[in-house]
């Protein structure tokens, strides 16, 4: 199982950007990520660019929104 999670994070390095976020995986599979990143890129409107600081001061705000 933890090669598992180390395959993951690496693959959601191939993003080229550090995530802040959360990410949920049953099953990970390279190619799995791999479409799930691709599909991701393909919608800017369903992610934002952000710096540290604002990270660290609205990322409690930015997700509040958002469901579980």
């Amino acid at each position: 199982m933890r090669h598992k999670i180390l395959d993951l994070v690496g693959d959601l390095a191939l993003a080229g950007r550090p995530i802040l976020g959360r990410v949920v995986a049953n099953c990970p599979t390279h190619a799995l990520t791999f479409a799930f990143l691709t599909e991701l890129m393909r919608h800017p409107e369903c992610w934002d660019v952000v710096r540290l600081t604002e990270a660290s001061t609205a990322g409690t705000d930015r997700t509040a929104d958002r469901p579980t």
